[in-house]
C-alpha cells in the first residue's frame, strides 16, 4: 500500500540499507503479512536508484544485518529460551 511504501521510504532515510528487520519490527501493524526480505525486494522496486546507490555505497550493510547490543541479547535470551525455534523467538 502507498501508507507501506512510504513506511518504508522513512525507514531506509532513518536506519539505512539492511536495516529492514528494525524497520520491520517498528511497524509490524502496518506491515502485517508481509516479512522481512519482502521489504528489502518491495524497496528495490519502488526506488531502484536509491537501492543501487545506498548498495554502491556501502555493499556490506547492503548484505547484511548488524544487531545492536540490545537486539544481539534478546536474541540470546530468545536461544536460551527456545532453541532455535526462531518463530517463537520473534
Amino acid at each position: 500500500t502507498a501508507e507501506q511504501d512510504a513506511a518504508l521510504r522513512k525507514g531506509v532515510d532513518d536506519y539505512g540499507l539492511g536495516h529492514f528487520e528494525r524497520i520491520f519490527s517498528e511497524n509490524k501493524d502496518l506491515f502485517k503479512g508481509r516479512n522481512v526480505s519482502s521489504l528489502s525486494y518491495r524497496f528495490s522496486r519502488i526506488e531502484p536508484c536509491k537501492y543501487k546507490e545506498l548498495k554502491a555505497a556501502n555493499p556490506k550493510k547492503a548484505h547484511t544485518n548488524e544487531y545492536t547490543p540490545e537486539e544481539d541479547a534478546a536474541l540470546r535470551k530468545g536461544v536460551d529460551d527456545y532453541g532455535l525455534d526462531f518463530e517463537m523467538i520473534k
